[in-house]
C-alpha cells in the first residue's frame, strides 16, 4: 500500500511549492505594521489630511462640516476602498459648518495674526474700530471695575482652571462691548503657553455674541504692556468666518466601513478616531486617524479575519459641531450611535477609540469605565513591550471624547491617547500640532496594541466586570443619606436592597465565570451585551462640571448644598458667608457669584433638559435647572427671610425628582439582577 502512494510526494511537493511563496507574501499583524510604518504608509496618509486644512487657511484646521473637513472625509473613505474593506459610507452629520478664513488686530503700525473660537462671528469686511479695555478675567466685578465698555473692545485673560471663555463673553456681549480680545494669561497657564501659539477651541457660545479672535502669547503681553500706561489704545479687529447652519444645509461626515467577522450574530468591534481638527492636528486627531487606516491595511495584508466584524468608524465633529449649544463637541460620535445607529447598543463588544497620539514619552493613557477598567490593565501588563513609556487606566469615562456617547448609549468603551503635560499646556489646539511631533515608532506600537485589545473583544468570553460596576454603583447609595434629603424611606430600603442583591449576583457571577463552557460563550455574551447596554445606558449621567456620574447624584448634591445653605440661615445668628459658600455647590449657581444676570440666564436656557440643542447632552440625565442667583445676591445684601423661601421652595422642586431617578434605578437593577443570576 505504502509502494502505491509513492506517486503522490511528487504532486505534494509541487502544491507545496505553489503555495511557498503565497506563505511568504502573507506576513502577521505585526510584520504588516512593521512594513507600512517602514515604507511611510501613514506618515503619506498623514501629510495628505493635513494638507486639506493648510490649503484652506493659515490655522490648518478642520473644522466639522468646512470644505476641508468633508474633503478628508473623502479621502478617507477612498483609502478605505483601496484597502479593500466593505460596506464604506460617507454619512451624513448636521453640522453647523464654520469655515474660518483669517483674523487680525492692528494696534497703529503693528498688525498681529489672530486665531478665533469656532462657531466666533465675523467682523465686518472692513474690520472694526474701536478703544481697547482691559478687563482682566472678565467677571462681572472685573467689568465694573474696568468702567463703560459699550462700543469698545474687550482685552480679556485666559481663565481655562476657573471657568470657561463662554460666560466673560456672554457678560462683554450683555455690556455692549463690540469685540473680544482673548489672549494668553501667564496665571493660569493651562494652553498656549508657547509664544506665537494661535488657540483654537469650541466655545459653548452663540454665535450672535460679538466677535472674538485669539491673540498669541506674546502679543497679548504687549497689548497688556501698552494699556498700562494709561494711554488710549484703539484697535481694528477682523474675522472673517462664515457660518452655515444645519438647519440652512450645514452638513459634515461620518466614515464608516467594515471587516466582516467570522461570526454572524450581528455583533461587533468598533475602531474609531475623530478626522476633525482644531489647527493642523498632527496627533490630535489625525495621528489616531491615520493609525486607524494603518490597522484597517495590517489586517488585510495579514488576511486577519477577526471573530466579531471590526466597524472602523471615523467621526466629524468632535471638536465642535453646533452652535448656540452647550454640549456643542462629540456630535459626529453622538450623531452615529443615538441617531444614524440606534441599534448599536447591545450589538457592540466594545468600543476602541484612539485619541492625540503619540507623542515621545508620553505615558498611555487608557480612560474607560470600571466594567472595562480590569480588563484594560491586564493587557497593558501583558504587552509591556508595546507600552515603552508605561501607562494608566483612568475611570470613569470622560466627557471630552468619543467614548463618551458610546458609553452612555450602553456601549463599553475605552480611549487610548498618549500626549504630555508640555503638550497640553504648549502645543494642544494651535499650529504646533503638527507632523512633526508625531513619534512614528511609538504609534507603531499603540497600533499593536490596540490591535491585541480589538483581537481579545472579538473573541473569547466577554471581560466585563460587573462586580466593580456593582461596588461602584453600591459607593453612591446610602438609605440613611437618601432619606435626610428626601427620599421616601420605603424607596430607600428598596434600592439599599436591589443594590445589596445586585453586587452579590455580581459576586457569584465573577465565581463561576471560569468555569463557563465554551460552548456558552455565545449566549452569555448575547446575556452580557443586553445588561451593559441597560446598566451604561441608564447610569451613565454628568454632573455641573461635566463628569461622568450616576443620575441621581447631582440632584442628591443639589439638595444636600441647598439644606447647608438652609441651616447657615435658619439660626439665631445667621452664618451668610457659609450660606453664599453652600449655594455656589449647587448646580451651577458658582456662575452667578462672577457674573450677570444675561450669563446666567443663557446657561439655564442652555443646560435644561428639554433645551432643543442639547447634542449629546440629551444622554446625560441632566436635572432640572436651578436659580439661586437671586437668593444670593439677597443674602449678600444682607437679607435672610427671603432667601431662606426661595431655597425651600429649589428644594422642593428637587426632592420628587431624586425619588422619580432612584424609582428607576431600582426597576433597572430589578430588571438585571435576575438575568445575572442566570448567567452560567
Amino acid at each position: 500500500m505504502r509502494n502505491r502512494l509513492l506517486w503522490l510526494v511528487p504532486i505534494a511537493l509541487l502544491c507545496l511549492a505553489l503555495l511557498a511563496p503565497a506563505a511568504v507574501a502573507r506576513p502577521s499583524y505585526d510584520h504588516a505594521v512593521d512594513q507600512l510604518f517602514a515604507r511611510g504608509y501613514p506618515q503619506a496618509l498623514e501629510h495628505d489630511l493635513i494638507a486639506f486644512g493648510a490649503a484652506q487657511s493659515y490655522l490648518g484646521l478642520r473644522s466639522a462640516g468646512d470644505p476641508a473637513d468633508n474633503a478628508a472625509a473623502r479621502y478617507i473613505a477612498a483609502e478605505l476602498r483601496r484597502i479593500g474593506l466593505r460596506h464604506v459610507r460617507l454619512e451624513p452629520v448636521p453640522i453647523d459648518a464654520w469655515v474660518f478664513r483669517s483674523a487680525s488686530l492692528t494696534v497703529g503700525e503693528k498688525t498681529m495674526r489672530c486665531a478665533a473660537f469656532n462657531a466666533g462671528r465675523a467682523t465686518p469686511i472692513m474690520g472694526l474700530t474701536a478703544p481697547v479695555v482691559y478687563v482682566h478675567g472678565g467677571t462681572a466685578a472685573e467689568f465694573d471695575a474696568a468702567g463703560d465698555v459699550f462700543g469698545k473692545i474687550v482685552l480679556l485673560d485666559q481663565m481655562f482652571s476657573s471657568w470657561w471663555q463662554m460666560w466673560p463673553w456672554a457678560e462683554a456681549t450683555d455690556r455692549g462691548a463690540v469685540g473680544i480680545i482673548y489672549t494668553f494669561n501667564p496665571d493660569d497657564p493651562v494652553y498656549w503657553a508657547e509664544p506665537d501659539a494661535l488657540g483654537v477651541f469650541s466655545n459653548e457660545a452663540d454665535s450672535r455674541f460679538v466677535p472674538l479672535v485669539t491673540l498669541p502669547r506674546a502679543d497679548g503681553e504687549w497689548m497688556r504692556s501698552k494699556l498700562e500706561t494709561g494711554d488710549p489704545v484703539s484697535a481694528t479687529m477682523t474675522c472673517d468666518v462664515r457660518m452655515t447652519r444645519w438647519e440652512d444645509g450645514g452638513v459634515g461626515y461620518n466614515v464608516t466601513a467594515e471587516l466582516p467577522g467570522k461570526q454572524h450574530r450581528g455583533e461587533m468591534v468598533v475602531l474609531s478616531a475623530h478626522h476633525d481638527t482644531a489647527g493642523p492636528g498632527g496627533i490630535d486627531d489625525t495621528g489616531p486617524c491615520v493609525n486607524l487606516l494603518a490597522m484597517a491595511k495590517a489586517m488585510r495584508m495579514s488576511h486577519y479575519r477577526p471573530q466579531r466584524t471590526v466597524k472602523f468608524l471615523f467621526t466629524t465633529g468632535e471638536e465642535y459641531g453646533w452652535d448656540n449649544s452647550y454640549y456643542d463637541w462629540l456630535v459626529g460620535a453622538w450623531w452615529a450611535v443615538a441617531h444614524a445607529h440606534p441599534h448599536w447598543g447591545g450589538r457592540i463588544a466594545g468600543q476602541i477609540n484612539l485619541e492625540t497620539m503619540a507623542q515621545s514619552d508620553a505615558v498611555l493613557s487608557m480612560v474607560t469605565s470600571v466594567d472595562l477598567a480590569r480588563w484594560s490593565t491586564n493587557a497593558a501588563k501583558a504587552n509591556p513591550g508595546l507600552l515603552p513609556n508605561s501607562y494608566v487606566v483612568q475611570t470613569p469615562v470622560t466627557s471630552w471624547d468619543d467614548e463618551w456617547p458610546f458609553t452612555a448609549a450602553g456601549v463599553p468603551a475605552i480611549t487610548l491617547f498618549a500626549s504630555t503635560p508640555y503638550y497640553d499646556s504648549h502645543w494642544y489646539h494651535s499650529q504646533y500640532d503638527n507632523a512633526a511631533i508625531v513619534d512614528w515608532g511609538y504609534l507603531a506600537k499603540i497600533n499593536k496594541f490596540a490591535f491585541r485589545m480589538e483581537r481579545q473583544l472579538g473573541g473569547g468570553l466577554l471581560p466585563f466586570d460587573l462586580k466593580a460596576r456593582a461596588h461602584d454603583l453600591a459607593s453612591t447609595v446610602d438609605a440613611d443619606e437618601l432619606t435626610a434629603a428626601g427620599v421616601k424611606p420605603a424607596l430607600a430600603a428598596r434600592l439599599s436592597g436591589d443594590v445589596g442583591a445586585y453586587v452579590a449576583a455580581c459576586k457569584a457571577f465573577a465565581g463561576r465565570a471560569v468555569a463557563i463552557p465554551t460552548a456558552r460563550y455565545p449566549m452569555v455574551n448575547k446575556e452580557l451585551l443586553r445588561i451593559e447596554k441597560l446598566l451604561l445606558g441608564q447610569f451613565t449621567a454628568l454632573d455641573a462640571w461635566d463628569k461622568t456620574i450616576y443620575p441621581h447624584q447631582q440632584v442628591l448634591w443639589n439638595i444636600q448644598y441647598i439644606d447647608a445653605a438652609i441651616a447657615a440661615l435658619d439660626q439665631a445668628s445667621p452664618d451668610t458667608a457659609a450660606a453664599l459658600e453652600a449655594i455656589t455647590g449647587v448646580d451651577r449657581n458658582w456662575i452667578a457669584v462672577n457674573f450677570g444676570r444675561f450669563a446666567v440666564h443663557y446657561n439655564l436656557r442652555i443646560l435644561s433638559p428639554d433645551y432643543d440643542r442639547l447634542c449629546f447632552g440629551e444622554q446625560a440625565h441632566l436635572p432640572p435647572t436651578i436659580d439661586l442667583t437671586l437668593a444670593y445676591h439677597r443674602i449678600e445684601a444682607g437679607q435672610v427671610d427671603e432667601p431662606l423661601v426661595s431655597l425651600e421652595q429649589a428644594r422642593a422642586t428637587q426632592v420628587p425628582v431624586l425619588n422619580a431617578r432612584l424609582r428607576a434605578m431600582a426597576r433597572v437593577l430589578e430588571k438585571t439582577t435576575p438575568h445575572i443570576v442566570r448567567l452560567r
